[in-house]
Order: C-alpha cells, then sequence, then structure tokens
C-alpha cells in the first residue's frame, strides 16, 4: 500500500513539473507583442514588442530618404527592395543586437510590409521583379488568409551578403509585398576573426520576425 501511495505521488509530481516545465517553455517563446496598424487602416500586424519600428527621414528634396536607425539598413538594406525601384517600404520592424546577434558579422534583419507602384495587374505583381535574383520560388503561402506567392532571393559580394523572402500578392488594386530579409558579413574578414551567426541565432533571429509575416491581415 506504501508502495502503491509513493508511485502515485511520483506521478504526480512528475506530471506538475512537466506542466511547469511546459509553461517555462511556452513563455520563452510566446514574447510580448504589440499591435501595428497602418495609418490609412488597410492592414494590421502583430510584433514582438522586442523588434525596433524603422523612422524613415528625408533625405534632400523629392521623395529621396534615408532610415534613422543604423539596423534598420545594412547592406542595401534590409527594410527595401533595392533591385526594384518602383517599390515603396511602408512599414519595417528591424531585429535588435542582442546575445543572439552580439557580433559584427550580423549587419542587419527586418520584417517590411511595401507596395510596388506601376503595376496594373495581378499578373505582374505576382511574377515578381525581373531584377531579383531569385535562388527558388517556392510554394504559395497563405497568410491572413490571403495568398500570396513566395520568392527567395539573395545577394552577395564583397564578403557582405544578403538573403531575402519576398511575398507578393495583388489586392484592392494595389502589389503588396512582405518581406523578411537578414544581412551579414563574413566573420573570417575580420582581424582578428569575429564569432560566426549559428544556426540557432538565424532560427532566433526569423523566429521573432516570422510572428509578425504570420500575423499580417488585410482590414480592408
Amino acid at each position: 500500500m506504501r508502495v502503491y501511495f509513493a508511485l502515485c505521488l511520483l506521478a504526480v509530481s512528475a506530471g506538475l513539473w512537466a506542466q511547469h516545465a511546459t509553461g517555462e517553455h511556452a513563455k520563452r517563446f510566446q514574447p510580448e507583442l504589440a499591435t501595428f496598424t497602418s495609418s490609412d487602416g488597410a492592414f494590421q500586424f502583430q510584433y514582438p514588442k522586442l523588434l525596433i519600428q524603422c523612422e524613415q527621414r528625408p533625405q534632400g528634396s523629392g521623395n529621396a530618404y534615408y532610415w534613422a536607425q543604423e539596423l534598420c539598413s545594412g547592406r542595401d538594406g534590409v527594410c527595401d527592395d533595392a533591385a526594384d525601384v518602383n517599390h515603396t517600404t511602408l512599414v519595417c520592424f528591424a531585429y535588435p543586437r542582442n546575445k543572439y546577434t552580439n557580433t559584427p558579422a550580423f549587419q542587419a534583419a527586418a520584417f517590411a510590409v511595401g507596395v510596388t507602384g506601376q503595376v496594373r495587374a495581378e499578373k505582374d505583381c505576382l511574377a515578381g521583379s525581373p531584377n531579383w535574383n531569385v535562388d527558388r520560388i517556392e510554394k504559395p503561402a497563405m497568410i491572413g488568409g490571403v495568398i500570396f506567392h513566395v520568392f527567395v532571393t539573395s545577394d552577395a559580394g564583397m564578403n557582405q551578403g544578403m538573403d531575402a523572402t519576398l511575398y507578393r500578392t495583388f489586392h484592392a488594386g494595389k502589389c503588396y509585398q512582405l518581406s523578411i530579409a537578414m544581412a551579414e558579413s563574413n566573420a573570417k574578414v575580420f582581424d582578428p576573426p569575429v564569432r560566426e551567426l549559428s544556426v540557432q541565432d538565424t532560427k532566433e533571429v526569423n523566429r521573432s520576425l516570422q510572428r509578425a509575416r504570420d500575423s499580417f491581415r488585410f482590414l480592408k
């Protein structure tokens, strides 16, 4: 009888420990979120509060601008589509420097939403930009109940590189583009060499940016 009672206590204790461990694990991957809604009320998404909202500042005359925060630029700009001159970034959130990105090998990473001008037909929007360096086209993704065409691109040179996944859809007469981009430098070119980004580092960065992407919704 005592043995049976002891086994029951062990079983209950193990169950409570498992629930506690699961709860702690869930907290780790459930960061505090905030909500962004576009100024025209067209779309909305939630993002982890650790992300930095990038600020556009005018540069000279005309529509030229630059990003106020260094983490919003990186090589060719993780917030912008440098390969498409008709692209306009509406909003961009960058990943900060923390224990996962505390190395000069990390330049920048961001989630951005933009529109591509001078595109009046859905087929032209979904074809992507002819100037992209496309590594592969993935199967369409369903985001917020809307189908997006997915392009994986890359750009490299001078011991630097940027990888991006671009999501295109034609909605309410506009060509919308979501993007997740990450720019890095070759860790071995520094003197002395610096720490390389690990697979775990990249996963942690992408996890936050993908949360924003997955919560994207059109409001009208």
